[in-house]
């Protein structure tokens, strides 16, 4: 791994995922990442006490990141201006590049799928490190599935519908070729040094991955999301304008690691 310290890692900012980070921890766990470094924008204990015996794990990196709220960069991302969360994906580039090999930019809410066979990294392995400097990972919207509130399985095992083709992707980053990110304010690409060349790899040529994001869920679940702004208002008529489309194709890849995911969490 060229002596750094994890082949696979997550780069994800977190709010309000008490219900839901557990299950989206053991599930990654499962599949083969290696480390997490989430920034809790949280100002309670909530999400801190559950992550504690992941830190303690060595698993986790979690870095408090709740001190912007309130301030001028606690504000809707825009091109020419940083807000907390560009933010945090640049402290990690600045902090933590050079430790690992491959870095995904990533939300709670979305789950990195093998399409083919039980883990992630065989497919990324596949790809030459020394010649990329970035896989644009496909990714998919789930919608609904019909649930008005919440349901009580878990989050892959409820939500089995998707739309037809994907809307978006996400970029892991080959940590080696990585720049700071001063610039860089968007939540799915990262910038890359000047001075180290290499291909980006499109979603188009990525076959056997795929990002499952699992945006609104229920409707219950759709008004308590953090994120909303003025493109996100949490009311009936934004829940179904997001999910228009969204419940097109019977998708139940994912039931597979059910089973070992509830023996994880213990259910």
């Amino acid at each position: 791994m060229s002596g750094r310290d994890w082949f696979l890692t997550f780069v994800t900012r977190i709010q309000g995922e008490d219900l839901y980070i557990r299950e989206w921890l053991e599930y990654h766990l499962l599949v083969g990442v290696e480390h997490f470094f989430l920034y809790d924008m949280d100002r309670g204990q909530g999400q801190a006490a559950i992550l504690e015996p992941y830190e303690e794990a060595g698993v986790v990196t979690r870095i408090p990141w709740s001190h912007y709220e309130g301030t001028r960069l606690d504000r809707k991302r825009a091109w020419f201006r940083h807000n907390k969360s560009s933010l945090a994906h640049r402290h990690f580039a600045r902090n933590f590049r050079s430790r690992v090999c491959w870095a995904l930019k990533i939300d709670g809410d979305e789950f990195l799928y093998p399409l083919e066979g039980d883990d992630v990294v065989g497919p990324i392995r596949a790809f030459d490190r020394s010649r990329i400097r970035g896989i644009c990972m496909p990714r998919f919207n789930f919608g609904d599935s019909g649930h008005e509130s919440r349901p009580p399985g878990l989050v892959i095992e409820s939500y089995l519908r998707r739309e037809a083709t994907r809307s978006s992707q996400k970029e892991m980053g080959n940590g080696e070729k990585l720049s700071g990110n001063h610039f860089r304010r968007g939540a799915h690409r990262w910038s890359h040094s000047l001075h180290r060349r290499g291909t980006l790899v499109s979603p188009d040529q990525v076959e056997t991955l795929r990002i499952n994001h699992y945006f609104s869920k229920s409707f219950e679940e759709f008004q308590t999301r953090q994120n909303d702004n003025y493109l996100r208002r949490k009311t009936r008529e934004q829940f179904e304008l997001r999910n228009r489309g969204r419940n097109d194709v019977d998708d139940d890849g994912m039931l597979r690691f059910a089973p070992a995911v509830r023996r994880a969490l213990g259910l």
